[in-house]
């Protein structure tokens, strides 16, 4: 219990975070409606039509995509469904209140995955690493809300008795890994006797640059210690490797811990699952945080859906099952964030 008492701790300092939430999910509807009225979507839909008119009319290719957006808007009403067509009954509403807990860069990178939702119907997808603005999404991954989060999962975790290797999936520019090396250095798990080998792990090489390079600017930064005092351990700082969840560059029964914090839905989870599972050794750790329907906003998920690969959020039963049929032997789950601690 003790462990759920810290984590709670934690997620408190969010306190502010439901009335905000509902500012960031009027935010992520906004963007999108705006993309398919300038494609002229609605005023296509002030007359009633099937599915395959509304594909035919704007030459959409994915329709299983589309039955995604059309769902996206019916669920908060902004279009109705009767007699198998789709009609806007009432005028079309925007909210231009901006929300507190996005910072600019990350209003931006968002309003990119937007963007791409035309060219997404028509068959084509954005890879992970491309059409997006690296120095956005590294100002993005600074929010504080990450932070909180990161600490709410290892306060969760709580095996601070043990050393070992760790991968830090989804690492990005390295101020993920900086806060994960950080707490195990003020537990003492850095010494002779005592080691935790600690890796980072991304898609994107020039995110991996900016980590290696400036990992001890960085940790200087948010530590209390002077770089001179922090270089003493510079053979315990952190391994950085290209890789990505679904194909991990390590062999069988490696790790000992698994970090992977609110990157599932990026990527097809169900393989990431199975892949980290092969990594973990026999009584190993996956923990982290991921944000599940009906929770998820499904405006972010049709957005998130614009990438190549990524399958967008997922219910809590999919979860469980994938992770049994990964080999997860126990899984424990708290919060509405998810955050969760999985045993192989």
């Amino acid at each position: 219990m003790l462990n759920k008492a810290f984590m709670w701790k934690e997620v408190l300092k969010l306190g502010f975070l439901g009335k905000r939430l509902k500012d960031v999910n009027q935010f992520f509807r906004r963007i999108v409606v705006e993309e398919l009225n300038n494609q002229g979507f609605f005023d296509f839909l002030k007359s009633k039509h099937n599915i395959d008119e509304i594909a035919k009319n704007f030459n959409y290719t994915d329709i299983d995509y589309l039955k995604e957006v059309l769902f996206a808007l019916l669920s908060d009403k902004t279009i109705n469904y009767e007699d198998k067509t789709y009609f806007l009954k009432e005028p079309l509403v925007i909210k231009d209140k901006l929300p507190v807990l996005l910072n600019k860069s990350m209003m931006d990178y968002i309003r990119s995955f937007a963007a791409a939702i035309p060219a997404r119907l028509k068959g084509e997808h954005l890879r992970y690493t491309t059409g997006y603005n690296l120095f956005n999404f590294d100002d993005a991954l600074n929010l504080k809300v990450y932070s909180i989060i990161r600490k709410a999962s290892f306060a969760f975790l709580n095996v601070f008795d043990k050393a070992g290797r760790l991968l830090d999936i989804g690492c990005g520019s390295g101020l993920e890994t900086v806060e994960i090396w950080n707490i195990y250095f003020e537990k003492d798990f850095f010494s002779e006797d005592k080691i935790m080998e600690i890796y980072g792990m991304d898609i994107d090489k020039d995110f991996l640059k900016i980590a290696k390079e400036e990992f001890l600017l960085t940790l200087s930064n948010n530590s209390s210690y002077s770089k001179e005092e922090l270089l003493k351990f510079k053979k315990f700082f952190p391994k950085f490797k290209v890789g990505t969840a679904i194909d991990i560059p390590f062999e069988d029964d490696y790790f000992d811990f698994v970090f992977i914090s609110q990157v599932l839905h990026w990527t097809d989870s169900k393989k990431a699952l199975s892949e980290i599972s092969r990594v973990l050794k026999p009584g190993g750790i996956m923990f982290g945080s991921t944000i599940m329907k009906p929770t998820a906003n499904e405006y972010l998920h049709i957005m998130l859906r614009t990438i190549e690969g990524a399958n967008g959020f997922f219910d809590k039963q999919e979860f469980k099952n994938w992770l049994t049929e990964s080999g997860f032997k126990k899984m424990y789950f708290s919060t509405p964030l998810t955050i969760f601690k999985c045993i192989k």
